[in-house]
């Protein structure tokens, strides 16, 4: 039936026409009910002769109805009266920023500041899943005070059809060409190149149009414009924006904003909308960008940026040109060592650990650096003689990066994998499964040596896949954990690595080389960490945050005299055990080229943070070094391991009062305690009855309040190894050492035992899980029935269920990598830890006889947290919406600041430490 004004539906009485278009007339109206204005979008008669559409359109209107954000036009209701459907929204009072546009260009200062607001709301529908699909100014309202609105968020998607059934002239802002064919090349001119195409999309096409509007605010002008809508979308698909047609005034932080959204390749398009907010907020610090007339006279160079990098391209860029100039001089004399510092920004982060986060390859053109954000790491390339810092697509989750000889490839330990990926481009290839990776070295000869776990010796590969071959082995009598951190030597005869004895930081780890003929090791050195070789003959390593070099005699294999530190102030991770894993952060080029990256010694220090299921931080402690931590079961107190000179002990927080009371009190390890189901007790392990620097230790309990003994249930146990304890309180879980070997496998494995607790069997133990992989982390179900663990049968960890105490079969919870599983909300929910994506989820649903398992969904909370791998260092309430988490807190003196890049340097290193 028509709509006219004076009309009602319902009680809400129709006031005046807003506007008209594919998907739908738009009203202003009166609530009668709550007294207030509303927008009403009255849906086209012949979508609601469609019942599959309409009921598909209801499903998401409810979705979208739960989008709640101060810069969203939000939706009060779907309705249905006499046959008319129509959606109640807010009504966003003001103009649209199409009519806006119509009196020409926006001032940059404004025209940014709606940006902002723009980036903000499809920030908040992105993170909830939800894709505009049609953002364009006429869906941008601006009041008075230049607050924004977006409007008909995920309107296009509810409304469409099916994905068999879609092309151009079903699209629902497509749709009656012959009366609306001003809105359809309003909406042609915001579609991305993939939506042009006919193709599926997701939130990147929502950021190609972000670049459209905030081209269009800036400069006044259509970017994609033609008489047709094909001349339109041959457009988007073939034009590419003219940077130089901005105002002079415009910030670079702006520009490449513009740049990166506006990429037709949606892989290497700006990811994040989040990534332009933050561009957008430091706008405000950055000089405007050179003028068109400078550009032009500088040839029309184009600087791609990728925040906080631009800086670091330019730098770069300037130092290829200073170095080229000087190696075409005639003059004799030496070259000079030539370094740039490369800034980074407060609020980026450079990845911490998991190996140097700046690599440059054998051949010294290329470097390329692992980024942490809110999305986890992701590896960037520089080539040093061009400008530009670009992602490498396919490298989300990646870690401990190191080139091939010849400069070609580039293999780093993604998702449990040891992969490679040219550096001209291409997909990723996997090598061989690597669960617990610490690094690895390509050799002349095609193989690759790596560390695949963290407590084994290390292994050999071909380039070409294959299976890994055993290299070395650890030395008892050195009373070593783990061998890690390789790199070859020239010719691929041979490979150094470091050796860490248990219970030693890793600055006083053994310096060796192995011998790939003969699979023999030798000691070079004792008292460093992270070797690498320098073609100029030379040794390094690092030590208490510097970087040390030594004479080396390739033939003999032997340092040629004392080694002394080269350089200060070396960020390293290599000063405590439990927390770091002995990376320091550095790498050098065949061709002389040292990059760096400053800091010290990191400090480990973090605060427990008791964190609600929404990310709201509801308390934090003081910043100490914790480990392990275990929420009693009132949610009250926090048990966690707090490390010290003498080794580490069991301490107990108080959440509300804020203190911090001392558990256990020998100078040995105690750590992973956990609570007993009435939060009387505290199970944990400890090497007190062992040499402090053995892998093996017992079991203990003692009572929470300290009042009483502690009683051991005997060993060994693996040490961080108690991970459940049973709803009945008479049964503990814990895992073990098959053999001599680590915890994610190798030649021996690890197994879930059960021990009593109390009772004439109190301190029986008995099999669980028992198999050749490496069976972690058990959880026991509150029913009793079930047992969740993780274990790396396939060769990637992941999370299974299967009966308790057994037998039975096994049900897969994790599809692509999991550990550290808990129970929440009596047993219907599994929370595990995700390495990409922070915790997964699933529900969990007994019906006697199996299980039914839902679809499992990631979270992540925001901020940098602690993961040790294989030991715990989260916990959750028996409800699954109170979670404790080790927030890291860098030491301000020691936090990396900054990258060096220092060519030449091998000059710098003959004159230090000149041949004899």
């Amino acid at each position: 039936m028509p709509i006219q004004p004076g009309s009602s539906l319902a009680h809400y009485e129709v006031l005046a026409p807003l506007g008209k278009g594919g998907m739908g007339e738009v009203f202003r109206a009166k609530d009668s009910k709550l007294g207030r204005e509303v927008a009403i979008k009255v849906l086209p008669e012949e979508f609601t002769k469609d019942a599959e559409r309409l009921a598909r359109f209801e499903r998401e209107a409810r979705v979208l109805a739960s989008l709640d954000h101060p810069h969203v036009a939000a939706i009060h209701g779907f309705e249905d009266v006499g046959g008319v459907r129509f959606l109640v929204m807010q009504l966003a009072p003001g103009e649209d920023l199409s009519d806006r546009l119509s009196r020409g260009p926006i001032p940059v200062a404004e025209a940014i500041g709606i940006a902002r607001q723009i980036a903000e709301a499809l920030e908040s529908a992105h993170d909830q899943g939800i894709v505009h699909r049609d953002l364009k100014p006429a869906n941008v309202k601006i009041d008075q005070d230049s607050n924004v609105k977006v409007l008909d968020f995920g309107l296009a998607k509810a409304l469409e059809a099916e994905e068999a059934d879609r092309d151009f002239s079903n699209s629902p802002t497509m749709v009656r060409a012959a009366t609306h064919a001003g809105i359809i090349l309003g909406t042609a001119a915001y579609m991305s190149p993939e939506q042009a195409r006919g193709r599926k999309v997701d939130k990147r096409a929502d950021i190609w149009a972000f670049g459209v509007v905030l081209w269009e605010m800036l400069t006044g002008q259509r970017l994609f414009s033609g008489e047709t809508v094909s001349d339109t979308l041959a457009a988007v698909l073939t034009r590419r924006p003219d940077l130089t047609a901005l105002p002079p005034d415009t910030p670079t932080a702006i520009s490449w904003i513009l740049e990166r959204c506006l990429e037709p390749d949606p892989r290497k398009r700006l990811r994040d909308i989040g990534e332009a907010r933050l561009a957008i907020e430091r706008s405000h610090d950055e000089p405007a960008r050179e003028s068109a007339n400078d550009e032009r006279a500088r040839g029309n160079r184009r600087i791609r940026h990728y925040a906080p990098w631009a800086i670091v391209a330019l730098l770069l860029a300037t130092l290829a040109f200073v170095v080229t100039r000087e190696l075409r001089s005639t003059a004799p004399a030496a070259l000079k060592p030539i370094a740039v510092s490369l800034a980074v920004f407060d609020d980026e982060s450079l990845a911490p650990d998991g190996g140097s986060s700046v690599v440059i390859s054998p051949d010294g053109r290329i470097l390329v650096y692992v980024a942490t954000g809110r999305d986890g790491n992701q590896l960037f390339m520089q080539q040093i003689d061009k400008l530009g810092v670009v992602p490498i697509p396919g490298t989300e989750g990646a870690a401990s990066p190191f080139f091939s000889p010849d400069s070609r490839w580039l293999a780093f330990f993604s998702k449990n994998q040891l992969m490679k990926i040219a550096t001209s481009g291409g997909a990723p290839l996997p090598i061989c499964a690597a669960p617990q990776p610490r690094g690895g070295t390509w050799g002349d000869s095609g193989l690759i040596v790596f560390s695949g776990n963290l407590s084994t010796g290390l292994s050999v590969v071909s380039e070409d896949g294959g299976t890994p071959e055993p290299l070395t082995t650890l030395d008892e009598s050195q009373n070593e954990r783990s061998h890690r951190w390789p790199r070859f030597l020239p010719g691929g005869k041979a490979a150094l690595y470091m050796g860490q004895k248990l219970g030693r930081n890793y600055d006083e780890s053994l310096i060796k080389v192995v011998s790939l003929d003969t699979r023999e090791s030798k000691l070079l050195h004792e008292g460093g960490a992270y070797p690498r070789y320098a073609r100029s003959g030379h040794l390094l390593f690092s030590r208490s945050g510097a970087l040390f070099a030594a004479r080396f005699d390739l033939r003999a294999l032997a340092m040629k005299g004392p080694a002394k530190p080269v350089i200060q102030q070396l960020f390293s991770r290599t000063g405590n055990e439990a927390t770091d894993d002995g990376t320091a952060h550095y790498d050098v080029s065949s061709d002389g080229t040292l990059v760096y990256r400053q800091g010290g010694t990191s400090s480990s220090l973090s605060k427990i943070a008791i964190i609600d299921r929404a990310g709201k931080r509801i308390a934090t402690s003081r910043p100490n070094q914790y480990l392990s931590p275990a929420l009693s079961p009132d949610g009250k107190r926090v048990a966690v391991e707090v490390e010290s000179d003498t080794g580490s002990n069991l301490w107990i927080w108080d959440v509300s009062r804020d203190t911090l009371s001392r558990f256990t009190f020998q100078p040995v390890r105690d750590n992973a305690p956990i609570w007993s189901p009435d939060g009387k007790l505290i199970a944990y392990h400890s090497n007190q009855q062992d040499d402090h620097r053995s892998r093996d230790g017992h079991l203990f309990i003692k009572p929470s309040d300290g009042a009483g003994v502690e009683v051991s249930l005997g060993g060994p146990a693996f040490s961080g190894g108690v991970s459940s304890w049973s709803a009945d309180g008479r049964t503990l879980i814990f895992h073990e050492l098959a053999g001599r070997g680590l915890v994610d496998g190798g030649d021996s494995n690890v197994d879930i035992k059960a021990i009593s607790v109390g009772g004439d069997d109190a301190g029986k133990r008995r099999s669980i899980i028992d198999s050749p992989a490496a069976e972690v982390f058990g959880a026991i179900s509150p029913d009793g029935r079930w047992i969740a663990h993780q274990s790396n049968e396939s060769g990637v960890f992941q999370v299974y269920v299967r009966p308790f105490p057994g037998p039975g079969g096994k049900w897969q919870i994790s599809l692509d990598g999991g550990s550290e599983p808990r129970w929440t909300r009596g047993g219907s929910e599994l929370i595990w830890r995700n390495e990409d994506k922070g915790f997964a989820t699933a529900t969990i649903a007994d019906n006697g006889t199996s299980l039914v398992v839902g679809e499992p969904r990631s979270f992540r909370f925001q901020g940098r947290f602690l993961a040790i791998p294989p030991r715990r260092m989260w916990d959750v309430s028996r409800d699954g919406e109170t979670f404790v988490m080790l927030e890291t807190e860098e030491n301000s003196a020691t936090e990396a600041k900054s990258i060096v890049l220092m060519t030449n340097w091998f000059e710098e290193l003959d004159r230090l430490l000149p041949a004899k």
